[in-house]
């Protein structure tokens, strides 16, 4: 009974010496199997959270790409409207004239097209930034001005409205006054016309090229 008492007191001694190899030996088992499946599960997951940002750059390039297309085609229609209103005012007023209209049938015309360009929001800013707004409106100006200042004055030498004796010369100077102005009109209202129209040819173009490229 004493032996075996101490046999088994020698058992639990060993194992007692013998525990913290076990446990150390444990502990980098454990390591060595964790460690592969941790790395393994944080590259995945940074995978999945690259993958997902890529995505979202690429959704908001395609965002980006449509809008811009979007836009591209609201400036093309708003400049064909623009174009097609213009050829149908611009007849009023020829660029050689056969028959001028009466000044009071101009100023009308060319402040016609003020509301047009007003009018318009995805060019307007191209209108603008030419300075193309500020000339329409200078000359817009001068016609309801000057111009309807010249050309009254010269229709009433002409027919003797004036209350004063007109001379032979006051008319024939009239004349003349009133037609140059006439002439001048004429001539920056194409000319003002033409520019607007080569500036909806670059900005077509331009987005054309935007487009393809």
């Amino acid at each position: 009974m004493a032996l075996h008492a101490a046999g088994i007191a020698a058992v639990v001694a060993g194992a007692i010496q013998q525990a913290p190899t076990v446990l150390d030996s444990a502990w980098k088992w454990g390591v060595q199997c964790l460690v592969p499946v941790a790395g393994g599960t944080l590259i995945a997951v940074w995978s999945f959270v690259q993958n997902r940002k890529s995505e979202h750059e690429q959704w908001e390039r395609n965002q980006k790409a449509e809008h811009e297309h979007w836009v591209r085609d609201q400036s093309k229609a708003e400049w064909k409207a623009l174009l097609q209103s213009i050829a149908d005012i611009e007849h009023k007023i020829p660029v050689i004239s056969t028959g001028f209209p009466d000044h009071k049938d101009l100023e009308p015309t060319v402040m016609a097209i003020l509301p047009l360009l007003r009018g318009t929001l995805y060019i307007y800013p191209a209108l603008e930034s030419g300075g193309f707004i500020s000339r329409w409106q200078a000359f817009l100006h001068y016609t309801s001005g000057k111009f309807s200042t010249v050309t009254a004055t010269s229709k009433a030498v002409q027919t003797g409205t004036l209350g004063d004796p007109v001379t032979l010369q006051d008319k024939a100077l009239w004349r003349d006054i009133g037609s140059k102005e006439e002439a001048r009109i004429r001539a920056e209202f194409h000319s003002l016309l033409s520019e607007l129209r080569a500036l909806a040819h670059q900005s077509l173009n331009a987005k054309q090229t935007t487009q393809s490229s």
